[in-house]
């Protein structure tokens, strides 16, 4: 059964979801006593943390702070959408909380930054090395970073000048659902790009701090061939979530052996 580290607690989707619906049925500003109440491992993580986290990476989560005669729920307010972000419920809360702020929240985002930069260049790198074993390939780069931006995260060019323009994705997660940011959106939808597209899409990886850094590990890619946005499969949120087509098992396989 899939866990997710919340607050330096390993817990499932079922109790995250236990846990929402506890700190949503109840007034005040308590996270860890009604936690308690229903015998949630999250009331002993460091929810302090996970919410400052939150209100880092979304600002327009932050409200000012109140008073010892009149609490904010300030702190459970931004729990409560980390744990939201968790299960891909943050495209169900209302505009004022998410929409103005262009991080993305769904499934695959990651609220420490520094993960999410070791997971976005994990995937990238990988992407790299597959597009090498392109057949008549004759130059791989990375353009993730390239200002302006181009919409897509590596560019392999093969022998008569075809391109092949590839978005990268990696996920702790199974994959299913990833955020596109609106840039990639429309580069594969509008730009009228006549080259051809590819998602490469790494799942279930391993993140860990090793001396004060995050690095990347293992997972199972998914290679989608002549990639083409369905609007169909979109769920519009601060970014585009986007439901990645069924892969044949050909396209798909492990690394890290």
């Amino acid at each position: 059964m899939e866990k997710f580290d919340v607050g330096g607690v390993l817990v499932t989707l079922e109790q995250i979801s236990a846990a929402i619906t506890k700190l949503e049925a109840i007034g005040g500003t308590a996270i860890a006593q009604p936690l308690r109440a229903i015998g949630s491992p999250l009331a002993t993580c460091d929810y302090h943390k996970v919410a400052r986290d939150a209100r880092k990476a979304f600002p327009t989560l932050a409200q000012p702070k109140g008073t010892k005669q009149k609490h904010t729920p300030r702190e459970k307010n931004s729990f409560v959408f980390a744990l939201k972000v968790h299960t891909g419920l943050a495209e169900k809360l209302p505009a004022t909380a998410v929409l103005r702020d262009p991080a993305g929240s769904g499934p695959g985002h990651d609220l420490i930054t520094a993960r999410r930069m070791a997971k976005k260049n994990y995937g990238e790198d990988q992407a790299e090395e597959w597009a090498r074993t392109l057949p008549g390939v004759v130059l791989v780069e990375k353009v993730a970073d390239q200002v302006p931006k181009l919409g897509y995260d590596v560019r392999a060019t093969l022998a008569g000048g075809t391109q092949v323009h590839i978005e990268a994705k990696a996920t702790e997660g199974k994959g299913n659902r990833v955020a596109i940011e609106e840039g990639e959106r429309a580069h594969n939808q509008d730009s009228g790009c006549d080259h051809q597209h590819v998602l490469f899409v790494i799942s279930d990886i391993q993140a860990a701090e090793i001396d004060g850094k995050w690095k990347c590990s293992g997972g199972n890619a998914a290679v989608v061939l002549d990639w083409k946005i369905a609007s169909s499969d979109l769920i519009l949120q601060p970014s585009w979530l986007y439901m990645v087509p069924e892969v044949p098992s050909g396209m798909t396989f492990h690394l890290g052996d």
